[in-house]
């Protein structure tokens, strides 16, 4: 079984088209352009947020169980009752 498979997100690519710009890279206001996406530098690319830049994420089988509640919801660190 292998370590480590694709990120379902950027497919290994490390990085996803920008939100902000939708991956244009410019900042526009009524489809006129304004200047550089202060979000991703003007480059319409953006690390991203599933493997952090890793292109690789760990299978689920391999993943640590989280911890269920007494009403059956996932807890979170500290947020936990």
């Amino acid at each position: 079984m292998p370590l480590r498979t694709l990120c379902p997100n950027c497919h290994g690519q490390r990085t996803t088209h920008c939100l902000a710009c939708d991956g244009t890279g410019k900042k526009s206001i009524a489809n006129v352009s304004i200047g550089n996406c202060s979000e991703c530098g003007g480059t319409g690319q953006r690390r991203c947020d599933i493997c952090g830049g890793m292109g690789e994420i760990e299978p689920e089988a391999q993943r640590e169980p989280q911890e269920k509640g007494p009403t059956g919801q996932t807890t979170v660190g500290s947020f936990a009752s």
